[in-house]
């Protein structure tokens, strides 16, 4: 088995923007479900599943209320929860705003950047910055 997901918050105005085209681009390129999209609520994981009833996926649904920064609170409470309820042991975090392009290992991709010891953030091609 994999030890490794993907995981990335959704909410419904990104449904048909962007969250099929997420899932599908996944299904192209690897033949496993290891992605988990993390919704607000029961009624959006359905309206999604209704949307999405031939892809693979697997739904996080956050229980807690949702604050002033969703995206954020719901990436943080989809880590949390598949550390609690499956066996994975690395976790990416995505956006839906984004699509695979290839096939990769990304298990070994996370193991290479976590072993290098670097962090690379920011907002925009131009402003990333390496920390570490």
């Amino acid at each position: 088995m994999n030890n490794s997901c993907i995981i990335a918050p959704i909410h419904p105005p990104f449904f048909r923007r962007f969250g099929l085209d997420w899932v599908k681009s996944y299904n192209t390129y690897f033949k496993d479900s290891d992605i988990f999209l993390i919704f607000s609520n029961e009624a959006e994981k359905d309206d999604f599943a209704k949307m999405a009833s031939n892809l693979r996926y697997n739904s996080i649904v956050c229980d807690e209320h949702i604050g002033k920064s969703p995206v954020t609170q719901k990436k943080f409470y989809g880590l949390k929860w598949v550390f609690e309820n499956t066996s994975f042991t690395q976790v990416g975090v995505a956006d839906v705003d984004s699509l695979f392009i290839k096939t990769v290992d990304y298990g070994k991709v996370f193991t290479n950047y976590l072993s290098n010891g670097k962090v690379y953030a920011g907002h925009g091609c131009e402003n990333v910055r390496c920390f570490g």
